[in-house]
């Protein structure tokens, strides 16, 4: 089938400038300016080439591949050198999904961004796990570590799990950032901003208190076993050590240069997708930056 045919199949479409079907075997390939929408579910794969296996619910996507979910009106849109998506436990009340994106993955929505190498969703779980140097970011906040696991509501972040050499920080000017890292941070989110971070395992805090107009007033270094940070408004309102802690406040004009930072902080704006569109524009991490 040529010039931008389609083929409907238990509300999928599949649309492409050239399509090859076979009804018996119920495989079908698009090729050039694909597009498989999904109308119950309320998503879109794109790319240059998709191939579908209508009686296993399989598909696999390459070529300026995109996962598009718009069940919730803000678009989330998901790029990276391969797509599958393989379905199990079919015609059962447990049938669940779950999509693989391989190699210079690029994620972007309003209120999140990210990157890696590698991501993993399931829909059992509402989960995405994004392996090798992941980064993601939340307005001024960034996390990451070996792991992150982004657990969903409604296609909406509810909390977010960074396992191993993990690092949050926030931005609070081009000088100034506040830091804290752990072995592993969990991060809890109300209406897509983050409002509770817990910390566990050889924590460090570099952190900014402030006045009511934003003023900041110093710098906190401080090292304990857990944190709780409470946040609203994106603001800091509460840090909670325990069972015990040490650090220091130095006034804000008394910083010393080398405790302005941690020694694993890096903030990796120059990685991070700014449209939908940049989702194709990877970029490689510089090597001083890469986790240990």
């Amino acid at each position: 089938l040529l010039n931008r045919s389609q083929i409907y199949t238990e509300g999928k479409i599949l649309t492409g400038d050239s399509l090859y079907y076979d009804r018996l075997l119920g495989i079908g390939e698009a090729f050039q300016n694909i597009e498989m929408t999904d109308t119950i579910n309320k998503n879109l794969l794109t790319g240059n080439y998709c191939y579908y296996d209508e009686r296993l619910q399989n598909a696999f996507a390459t070529d300026r591949a995109v996962a598009i979910d718009y069940s919730q009106g803000d678009s989330l849109y998901i790029h990276g050198d391969t797509l599958r998506l393989n379905t199990y436990d079919l015609n059962t009340d447990s049938v669940f999904r779950e999509v693989r994106v391989y190699d210079k993955v690029r994620i972007f929505r309003d209120d999140l961004q990210g990157v890696c190498d590698t991501l993993l969703y399931n829909s059992k779980d509402s989960c995405i796990t994004l392996l090798n140097d992941p980064v993601v970011w939340n307005g001024t906040q960034q996390l990451l570590g070996e792991k992150i696991s982004l657990f969903m509501n409604d296609s909406t972040i509810d909390r977010a799990h960074i396992e191993k050499q993990a690092l949050a920080v926030e931005q609070k000017d081009s000088l100034h950032y506040n830091q804290i890292s752990g072995n592993e941070i969990e991060a809890f989110f109300q209406k897509g901003q983050i409002h509770q971070i817990d910390v566990s395992g050889n924590v460090i805090v570099g952190f900014y208190p402030e006045e009511k107009d934003l003023t900041l007033l110093g710098l906190i270094r401080a090292e304990t076993s857990f944190m709780t940070l409470y946040i609203a408004n994106m603001q800091m309102q509460k840090m909670k050590m325990f069972p015990q802690s040490n650090g220091v406040l130095y006034p804000f004009t008394q910083i010393p240069a080398d405790q302005l930072y941690l020694d694993n902080f890096v903030w990796l704006e120059y990685l991070r997708p700014k449209s939908k569109e940049d989702i194709f524009n990877w970029v490689d991490k510089k090597a001083e930056h890469k986790l240990k």
